[in-house]
């Protein structure tokens, strides 16, 4: 079954929306969320930084919230 927010958690964590419906964990990693639009960002173990502006509303790097 289709379900937009899985899919987009997915493609943010390079992973498949049937992994995820088979039960198998997503890689491991970070996630922040932008406090303006609740967009999310997957930082995958020993990736870079996320990126400067959020995609969706152009909010600064600082203002993501990292989710615990």
């Amino acid at each position: 079954m289709y379900h937009p927010l899985t899919t987009r958690l997915c493609v943010r964590a390079r992973t498949s929306p049937l992994a995820v419906r088979k039960g198998e964990d997503i890689p491991a990693g970070e996630w922040y969320i932008c406090p303006v639009c609740g967009h999310l960002e997957f930082l995958a173990a020993g990736e870079g930084e996320i990126p400067e502006r959020c995609v969706v509303c152009k909010a600064k790097r600082a203002s993501f919230v990292k989710v615990e």
